[in-house]
């Protein structure tokens, strides 16, 4: 939306959940995650005292499950990041905060860019089904969390996938950077579907 000042708070392999260890599910090499999203969740309450404010949540939330799930099983991965979000969430349900979370977008067996140039557009794409599949315990938690009064998710297949396939290009355009990430001209597609999104959170 027009007029909308924007703050990136980003740290790699450390998704906005508050309380989040990345090496107790085998990611090594991130260090001060969980000091990282407290101090970011410190910042934001400070913004609030000027006014209403958007938090838009996003990760690789597919990796991140299917990491803690090698590491403590299924059930424990589920645990860990539905407590994790569920922490998250509760401490921004207060006035004035309004919460988008992206859901998780598919996954494609090859970076994309380095698949296309090598094989056909057919070999490149994935299976709605199977990615369906793959998503599918990440995705549950993140629409129950969509169900709270102050939270709504964008979902990106309905941008990217049709009822067969999820694609990696339209036309011309390349629609991911590597496996899982949108390039700019993927992240300008995805822009109609989730303007009602963005709007919603700024119609304060």
């Amino acid at each position: 939306p027009q007029g909308a000042r924007l703050r990136i708070r980003y740290m790699p392999q450390c998704p906005p959940l508050l309380g989040f260890a990345p090496e107790k599910i085998g990611i090594q090499g991130t260090l001060g995650c969980a000091e990282f999203n407290r101090d970011v969740l410190k910042e934001i309450r400070a913004l609030i005292q000027a006014g209403p404010l958007a938090v838009v949540l996003g990760a690789r939330w597919t990796g991140y499950m299917e990491a803690a799930s090698l590491h403590l099983g299924v059930t424990g991965a589920l645990n860990l990041i539905e407590h994790g979000l569920s922490d998250t969430l509760n401490a921004l349900d207060v006035p004035g905060v309004r919460v988008l979370i992206m859901a998780p977008g598919p996954d494609f067996t090859y970076p994309v860019p380095a698949c296309l140039l090598r094989r056909s557009i057919e070999a490149c794409r994935v299976a709605r089904d199977l990615a369906e599949e793959r998503r599918g315990a990440a995705k549950a938690l993140i629409d129950e969390a969509g169900k709270r009064e102050n939270v709504r998710v964008i979902d990106p297949f309905e941008t990217f996938c049709d009822v067969k396939d999820c694609q990696p290009q339209i036309a011309d355009t390349v629609l991911f950077s590597d496996t899982h990430h949108f390039s700019v001209e993927g992240s300008k597609a995805l822009l109609p579907r989730a303007l009602a999104g963005l709007n919603w959170m700024i119609d304060q």
